[in-house]
């Protein structure tokens, strides 16, 4: 007899590879991972790039659903990101169309687990350059957070960004903190930071909310899965409850 998995589908930029080794480590037994690459011309780190990916995604979408997932998250946070009003769920609701299944992006999974942890103020970490920061930080400020402060590796060649050193990052998220951040918010999802969650919750105190953490926890609930994924922060072990910010 055939065993029915549960197929966790995910849209990815095409030089990200962080999401895949992130995301099968935390995968819980039974769930599978299931990737599709966009296109995009060149690996610069600007909106222009980010919106490149766009042009051919309903072909991803056609792509990935040859799979034949549960659910699909768009897992680029920055991409997700580039307008305020209601920008992810455009990107979820054209995904969900073309791939014929249930869809949402990292913006809308970081926006919820922070709800969820309970945090409005903000400390963030990100890999961008300033004029992807500043649409990034925008995003979030209209839906109700507050960012307290900001540091950023101000990388401009995606290539890179996979490279930094899970050290450096954390480091950068220490000098980040504040007395008045409720949680940690380390942005990008080719910005490797599964060693360092937990280490960071410990000598922070505090909730820390990475992109593919909060992709992983939010596609895994969606699709109702609710085992617990230890090892990779508090997140992991929650629901998906949403609720609002004041």
């Amino acid at each position: 007899m055939t065993k029915e998995w549960n197929r966790f589908g995910a849209l990815i930029p095409p030089v990200n590879i962080t999401v895949e080794p992130e995301f099968n480590e935390w995968a819980p037994e039974g769930v599978t991972i299931h990737t599709q690459r966009m296109w995009r011309q060149r690996a610069v780190m600007s909106e222009e790039d980010l919106r490149d990916m766009d042009k051919y995604l309903d072909d991803d979408c056609h792509r990935l659903a040859f799979a034949k997932p549960h659910f699909v998250m768009y897992a680029c946070t920055s991409g997700s990101s580039l307008e305020t009003g209601g920008y992810d769920k455009k990107i979820s609701d054209r995904i969900s169309k073309e791939s014929g299944v249930p869809a949402s992006t990292t913006s809308t999974a970081v926006s919820e687990a922070l709800r969820a942890m309970g945090v409005k103020d903000v400390a963030v970490v990100t890999p961008y350059p300033q004029a992807v920061n500043e649409k990034e930080m925008a995003f979030f400020a209209d839906l109700g957070f507050n960012p307290v402060s900001l540091e950023s590796f101000l990388e401009g060649n995606s290539y890179n960004i996979p490279l930094i050193p899970q050290g450096d990052t954390y480091e950068m998220a220490k000098a980040a903190d504040r007395p008045d951040a409720e949680g940690m918010f380390i942005s990008c999802t080719n910005l490797a930071t599964s060693d360092i969650i937990e280490r960071l919750e410990q000598d922070l105190g505090k909730p820390v909310i990475t992109s593919n953490q909060a992709t992983m926890w939010y596609g895994l609930r969606s699709m109702g899965v609710d085992d617990i994924v230890h090892n990779a922060g508090k997140l992991l072990t929650m629901p998906l409850t949403v609720t609002s910010v004041a």
